[in-house]
């Protein structure tokens, strides 16, 4: 699951807005 720690980065900075 390499995709995995792309998708926490993606998430975090969609609900930092």
């Amino acid at each position: 699951m390499y995709i995995s720690r792309h998708i926490y980065a993606y998430v975090h900075t969609y609900i930092r807005t």
